[in-house]
């Protein structure tokens, strides 16, 4: 019995112990920095995407009173090209193919 507690508080059990605890503390360390750094990296990505969306959003409404406005002869075709020129680069902005699958993806998490 004696030499079973001599062999279990040996030098070399407690530092292999020891050691065994620190790489364990230090794996769940470099785990919850890498979680966290993904949660803020996703954020961003949909904080971008979001915008992207609104920008889109709110140049489809002023091509759209651009277009009521120029009916009437307010607009001149300077004015309808200018809005239709920034509504076409928001779009490209919106559609690239990370936002379109990101956009997809977030959508099938909210439902």
């Amino acid at each position: 019995m004696l030499s079973l507690f001599k062999f279990y508080f040996s030098r070399s059990t407690r530092v292999a112990t020891f050691s065994a605890i620190l790489f364990f503390l230090s794996a769940l360390t470099t785990g919850g920095v890498i979680y966290n750094r993904q949660h803020a990296l996703e954020n961003r990505l949909l904080e971008n995407l979001l915008w992207a969306g609104y920008q889109f959003d709110r140049e489809v409404r002023e091509f759209r009173l651009t277009l009521l406005e120029a009916r009437s002869d307010n607009v001149t075709v300077d004015d309808v090209l200018l809005r239709y020129e920034i509504l076409f680069s928001r779009q490209s902005l919106f559609f690239k193919v990370k936002s379109a699958k990101s956009w997809r993806n977030w959508k099938v998490l909210r439902r």
